[in-house]
């Protein structure tokens, strides 16, 4: 999946000095809904629209975290920061494209896994394009059992390290906890097809202590009636 780990919405909001508060009165919603917008929660579209609002950017724009195109709608920045801007856009673009690819090879590999079966057609790559699906492709096994496959793509070596948003991890939790069959699937060497490959991490492998999760992003917030006696 390739949801930005980082909050639009905050970004926007911290830009202009306000506090959660502050914008929740501005909009007249509660803290708990603009932290669900900033964070991973399921506010309703209403809530959504008011804020893209508030800040002049189309409404998709703000829930897909879209920060190119709400720079380019909100700012137009001098010589050195349009450069900076330009090329993060760009990396951003190829990191997006890189993704892209290595799901669409992750999911003609399940298709070809499939060939011949009942289950050819089962395998869907639509999760990919929607943000709260919490993973990319759902396939199966020969036996019709389904899979959820999240992908993480490199051009380059297989890193030791990658990246899982919060998001991804408490999906990944929730479908162990229903007995749901999860897999993380890396696909390294995308731009090399003779080098080309992928490893598969089981659910129960990712959260069953063989990888280690280190915070990455931090949520401060100032401690209330604290006592010094």
């Amino acid at each position: 999946m390739n949801t930005n780990s980082l909050s639009l919405l905050r970004d926007l909001r911290l830009r202009e000095g306000l506090t959660q508060a502050d914008l929740a009165r501005e909009l007249r919603l509660t803290e708990n809904d603009i932290s669900r917008m900033e964070g991973t929660g399921n506010p309703t579209l209403e809530k959504y629209e008011a804020a893209a609002n508030r800040f002049g950017i189309p409404c998709d724009t703000l829930i897909r975290n879209d920060f190119p195109t709400a720079y380019a709608v909100l700012f137009i920045p001098m010589e050195e920061e349009r450069d900076c801007l330009d090329s993060h856009m760009r990396r951003m673009k190829a990191h997006k494209k890189a993704g892209n690819e290595g799901e669409r090879w992750v999911y003609e590999w399940e298709r070809q896994k499939l060939a011949g079966t009942k289950y050819y057609r089962m395998v869907d790559l639509s999760p990919s394009e929607n943000i709260k699906a919490g993973y990319d492709i759902r396939s199966c096994d020969p036996d019709g059992v389904p899979i959820f496959i999240e992908v993480k793509t490199t051009a380059d070596e297989m890193e030791k390290e990658f990246y899982m948003s919060s998001f991804e991890r408490r999906k990944a939790i929730e479908f162990l906890e229903k007995g749901l069959r999860y897999e993380v699937h890396r696909v390294f060497h995308l731009n090399d097809p003779k080098r080309r490959g992928r490893e598969i991490i089981t659910g129960e492998a990712l959260l069953g202590g063989d990888f280690i999760f280190t915070p990455k992003d931090y949520i401060v917030s100032r401690k209330e009636d604290i006592s010094y006696d």
